[in-house]
């Protein structure tokens, strides 16, 4: 099977199970990929077009009804994480509309005071999150994307009857804060709120977070141009002590890189009538731990 080119062993035919057992296979194979690695040759030329793993789609696609909410979004983080080319994108428009069926019902039953049949369970905050963060990911990895359908996310994620954070996986955070600027301004700008409130619950607990999730966080509130000393020296701060215990890998580098570098052109912005200041002749320099003032 690997090696044919062919689709003459397409999957015709599965099961509801055989779907779920074909979707937490994907969901393992990304798990154990490291970070990055869809960057990687051996991606490009593997896994994204290794029949087996496009027969595991062939496998899930025609029971995505059955699926959990939870199954549902680990399914779409897989594919997008493994790049998987089934030369077209019709697998997961699918997944989106599968979203929108279960978002929509949820949200007109709500609004007309309805209940939800016992089949029909309101999503979890977490699992919102979670499908909150695979349009994200489906957006930065395929281009595809359904403003609408975010939207309705992000309105029933405030419905949620637990504070937006409290108690949320660390790393649940980052995605959904991440998601939010990924899908661009018309999404980001209304959700300022949603943003604060997930960067402060962050700030206060920033050692459970990785290097990684800091790194992104830096170039989240860089696109949100949050260039304030109260965000982005405890960020740094906890970037430099990170790079300290473990060298970072490229990747990583290259986001921390951009982050800096959108932080810096709006940091000179404004600083830049004290540093061209001659007539007072002195300079301001501003540091992660302290202001210091001298003579220029």
């Amino acid at each position: 099977m690997k090696r044919s080119v062919e689709r003459a062993m397409r999957i015709t035919t599965s099961s509801s199970e055989d779907a779920l057992l074909a979707v937490r296979i994907l969901y393992k194979i990304a798990y154990l990929l490291p970070e990055g690695f869809e960057d990687s040759p051996a991606h490009s030329l593997g896994l994204r077009k290794d029949r087996r793993v496009q027969q595991l789609v062939e496998c899930a696609d025609p029971h995505l009804k059955k699926l959990s909410t939870i199954e549902l979004a680990r399914y779409l983080w897989a594919y997008t994480k493994l790049s998987i080319d089934m030369g077209d994108v019709n697998s997961l428009k699918n997944v989106l509309k599968e979203y929108d069926v279960r978002v929509s019902d949820i949200l007109s039953r709500s609004a007309e005071g309805d209940s939800l049949p016992d089949d029909s369970p309101v999503p979890s905050r977490e699992e919102v999150a979670a499908m909150i963060w695979t349009l994200g990911c489906l957006k930065d990895s395929y281009g595809i994307h359904d403003i609408n359908l975010m939207q309705d996310l992000v309105l029933l994620f405030r419905q949620s009857k637990d504070a937006l954070f409290s108690g949320m996986n660390a790393r649940l955070i980052v995605r959904v804060l991440w998601s939010l600027v990924v899908y661009g301004k018309e999404i980001s700008r209304p959700c300022m709120d949603i943003y604060m409130e997930g960067i402060n619950t962050v700030l206060g607990t920033l050692s459970e977070f990785s290097a990684a999730n800091k790194i992104s966080l830096l170039w989240t509130a860089a696109e949100y141009h949050l260039h304030s000393k109260d965000v982005v020296y405890p960020l740094l701060a906890g970037i430099l002590r990170d790079i300290q215990e473990q060298p970072f890998n490229a990747q990583e580098l290259v986001y921390l890189s951009e982050a800096l570098r959108l932080h810096s052109q709006e940091l000179r912005k404004k600083y830049v009538h004290l540093l061209t200041d001659k007539a007072a002749g002195k300079y301001v320099v501003e540091s992660p731990s302290h202001l210091v003032e001298g003579e220029g």
